[in-house]
């Protein structure tokens, strides 16, 4: 009997030992799709938000930038409005406090930096170029370590490498072709942007960890300042024509680009962020998100005809290598890339068998995938919101 009851024991030992393998195994995958997704959705994000650049260019070449600007986030602040007005999620309602009023001021502080960025941006296209316009925005991501080091934070030797480099590119960027060194308003307006910007992504991600069931209402509140503050430029600097801003609005292509750069490369963008910001590490959204100018010199080009000198193109490359290795150095960007194949870090990988071409092909078409759902989701919950307030 006693032998009998060892066997027993053992074989429920065993039983347990699978489940919990079991349990772990679909845990694991679980996490992997939502790191996919993560990242599926920071790739389209700043894709989308690559076409912001040369639309605004030509939409300031027709419309104020203040007016503009106004309408635009208006447009933005009326879709998202039922996220800012909308009841606690179930997650909140079972906890004691009520994180909905810190997430909205969240978002406000958020939207305050957006606001001076987003403003910078459209006065800076009426005189730079979409594409020069969106390298230059990519700073941002340099800006992040700069205010770690000021706020306590050791920069380390790989970040003051990757903004040397950042600011070479900048330099040949602005002067590469250039007769004279004389900067422009819009120059000084477009360095504005990363300074804007990337004081929005230092604190979004903070609010995001700390309010993860909030990402529509921290954008709807994101929103509020950018509409004041244009509202308030607009008031400022342009003359208002009812009958001007009729024909505008009634003008087909120019509703199409205030709808374009408002609802989907504002709204839809920022909430793609927020998305994300919950899952995947700052590093990683580094790497993703320096894509964003590479996306926006190629709408420019297939939209305005803009292309890049070989003083410029140097310059744009430069920014971008010293963006991403200002966040991750030689070790995290092989880590990195070796972790978006599939495979052990970059450095193992080329020692060993590389991933099969067939797997590969079967994550990248997965994430595809999740990608075109949950942008399907986001559109029709937009419909939805403008059709209720409607």
């Amino acid at each position: 009997m006693t032998s009998d009851f060892g066997i027993d024991i053992e074989k429920e030992a065993w039983k347990q030992k699978n489940e919990l393998d079991t349990i772990m195994q679909t845990s694991k995958t679980s996490a992997e799709g939502e790191i996919w997704k993560a990242r599926g959705l920071l790739l389209a994000a700043a894709a989308l938000y690559g076409t912001n650049f040369p639309v605004v260019k030509m939409l300031g070449d027709i419309v104020p930038v203040g007016i503009g600007a106004t309408i635009r986030f208006g447009l933005a602040s009326l879709v998202t409005l039922p996220w800012l007005l909308a009841p606690p999620t179930q997650e909140i309602r079972s906890k004691e406090d009520d994180t909905r009023l810190p997430a909205i001021l969240a978002g406000i502080e958020v939207g305050s930096y957006n606001a001076v960025a987003y403003l910078a941006q459209a006065v800076g296209l009426e005189t730079i170029d979409a594409s020069k316009s969106a390298f230059i925005c990519s700073l941002s991501v340099v800006i992040v370590p700069v205010l770690d080091f000021l706020t306590g934070k050791r920069m380390t030797r790989d970040q003051l490498i990757g903004a040397f480099m950042a600011v070479v590119g900048v330099a040949f960027l602005e002067l590469g072709g250039a007769k004279d060194m004389t900067f422009s308003v819009g120059d000084l307006a477009t360095f504005l942007q990363p300074i804007g910007f990337g004081l929005a992504f230092w604190r979004m991600e903070v609010a995001m960890h700390k309010y993860p069931h909030e990402a529509k209402r921290a954008t709807a509140a994101q929103l509020l300042p950018v509409l004041l503050m244009s509202a308030v430029y607009s008031g400022m600097t342009d003359t208002v024509d009812v009958g001007q801003v009729v024909s505008w609005v009634t003008d087909p292509m120019v509703l199409f680009a205030l709808f374009w750069t408002g609802v989907v490369t504002t709204a839809c963008t920022l909430y793609m962020e927020s998305l994300a910001l919950k899952t995947l590490s700052a590093a990683e959204t580094t790497l993703i998100f320096s894509t964003e100018p590479v996306w926006g010199a190629a709408f420019a080009a297939l939209l305005m005809g803009e292309h890049l000198g070989a003083g410029s193109a140097a310059g744009a490359a430069l920014v971008v290598a010293g963006c991403i290795f200002s966040s991750l150095g030689f070790q995290g960007l092989s880590n990195q890339l070796g972790s978006l194949m599939g495979a052990a870090p970059l450095a193992a990988a080329l020692a060993t068998t590389a991933v099969p071409a067939s797997a590969l092909e079967d994550r990248v078409d997965g994430a595809e995938e999740m990608v075109e759902e949950i942008v399907e989701e986001i559109v029709e919950e937009i419909v939805m919101s403008t059709t209720d307030i409607f």
